[in-house]
């Protein structure tokens, strides 16, 4: 063997061997490549190439997510299960309180095998309508998925099983109007029959803009120029109840007409600079705010800002102390609501931070305040990634933990109620951006005339 490992080797059978494992990993590239984008000319030869390439990746996702096992095979843990102790859905806490609000929920079901939504009644404590949408129509009627589908490049998200109904957002009619988390926005009827699809990459929230919807976007206006090739360009879109866009604009652009270069360029190299997670309009004009102004929560820049279309004018903008935050909410009086996750957004690590966060702002005197640091801090809240809230008219505050699958109602001393999507005696359906609605604020007369089958 020592004789073996110590031979002298020939100077040219070197560089034979150097020359013919550049050419050979080059042509190796190129047929992954190849295949990927949907190219034959590599036949069965391009398949297998294509299936060695995706090794790593795919060890690594098993590394990351975990694995399962579903009839006596080891498979990718599905990332819609959540692990969970054995618990009803809803827990009562505080038993001298008793809530009169209608949840809509997105989570997901193992019944149907997609992320469904559905009207949830905390009075009684019962589901009183659900959707349960169709990936496979939406990719069908959005050309860029079907593309994507048959050259074997579809995102996973835009499969059945890891498709999202995010942010869900509930019409008059009993319709709703969604995304699959990033991609084609969607409008499902009462029964969950698609209406309508505009097909480009929409994502995270979705919220009412007077009669319109303003939702996130990866911006298409600067494609011709450095920025648009180098960086996702979030932006936000007006869209129509009827699906279609009437106004689109890059929180890049309106950063860099701020005078916000360096929070734009200032910072470590990112493809995903901004990472707009949260776009709401104010509804109602005060001291402070007018009707028609945005507020932004940009995650990777851990900054909100509120932005007046009207004069092409950033009112405010305040960087932290919140980190990597999602959600802004405006309370009134110059106040604003800001969940906070609190995390390293390079890492996903807390550093020296043991749990996420609402903050309050006050523009007038730049006070800041955490309400329900208690609560937070004794039930060890940790949402790495995602989040809602929404402070209710008594000073309570809904949460979704979004990381925990948990939807919650807090005083500023203690939760109320726990409710999470059981869907076994130890695992719930993952969740995504759900609502808290006042009796008064719903209308569900539409579900006397609806006609589904069942």
């Amino acid at each position: 063997m020592e004789k073996i490992l110590f031979k002298k080797i020939e100077l040219w059978l070197v560089i034979v061997f150097l020359l013919v494992w550049v050419v050979g990993t080059i042509l190796f590239g190129w047929v992954v490549k190849h295949t990927a984008t949907g190219g034959k000319k590599a036949g069965q030869f391009g398949e297998i190439a294509l299936e060695l390439a995706s090794i790593p990746s795919n060890l690594k996702i098993l590394y990351e997510k975990g694995i399962g096992v579903e009839e006596g095979k080891v498979v990718q843990k599905n990332t819609q299960i959540l692990d969970y102790a054995n618990s009803a859905n809803f827990t009562q806490i505080d038993k001298n309180f008793k809530d009169d609000g209608i949840l809509l929920i997105s989570a997901y079901s193992k019944e149907s095998s997609v992320s469904t939504v559905y009207l949830y009644d905390l009075r009684d404590n019962r589901k009183i309508w659900e959707w349960v949408p169709e990936p496979e129509d939406i990719v069908e009627a959005s050309p860029s998925l079907i593309s994507a589908k048959k050259s074997g490049l579809l995102w996973p998200i835009h499969t059945r099983t890891l498709f999202r109904s995010q942010h869900p957002y509930l019409l008059a009619d009993g319709s709703v109007i969604l995304t699959g988390g990033d991609g084609p926005l969607a409008r499902i009827n009462s029964c969950g029959e698609l209406v309508w699809v505009i097909d480009r990459q929409f994502h995270h929230s979705i919220e009412g803009y007077g009669n319109n919807l303003i939702v996130p976007i990866v911006s298409t206006l600067n494609t011709e120029n450095d920025i648009g090739k180098s960086f996702r360009d979030d932006g936000y879109a007006i869209v129509t109840k009827e699906g279609k866009i009437i106004k689109e604009e890059s929180i890049i652009n309106i950063l860099k007409r701020g005078g916000y270069e360096g929070l734009l360029f200032g910072q470590s190299i990112r493809d995903d600079r901004v990472h707009l997670n949260d776009a709401e309009v104010i509804s109602h004009s005060d001291r402070y705010v007018k009707t028609g102004d945005i507020m932004f929560s940009a995650r990777n820049l851990s900054t909100v800002f509120l932005y007046r279309p009207s004069e092409d004018r950033i009112i405010w903008l305040k960087t932290g102390p919140w980190l990597s935050q999602h959600d802004i909410d405006y309370l009134g009086n110059g106040k604003f609501a800001i969940f906070g996750n609190d995390v390293d957004a390079a890492s996903g690590d807390f550093a020296d931070r043991k749990n996420s966060n609402v903050y309050v702002y006050d523009i007038k005197n730049g006070h800041i305040s955490k309400p329900y640091e208690t609560v937070f801090r004794d039930n060890k809240l940790l949402s790495p990634t995602e989040g809602r809230q929404r402070i209710l008219g008594n000073g309570d505050v809904f949460l979704e933990v979004t990381a925990r699958g948990e939807l919650l109602r807090a005083s500023s001393s203690k939760l109320r109620w726990k409710y999470v999507n059981r869907i076994s005696n130890y695992e719930i359906g993952a969740t995504h951006w759900s609502r808290y609605y006042n009796r008064k604020e719903l209308d569900l007369d539409w579900i006397k005339s609806a006609k589904c089958k069942r």
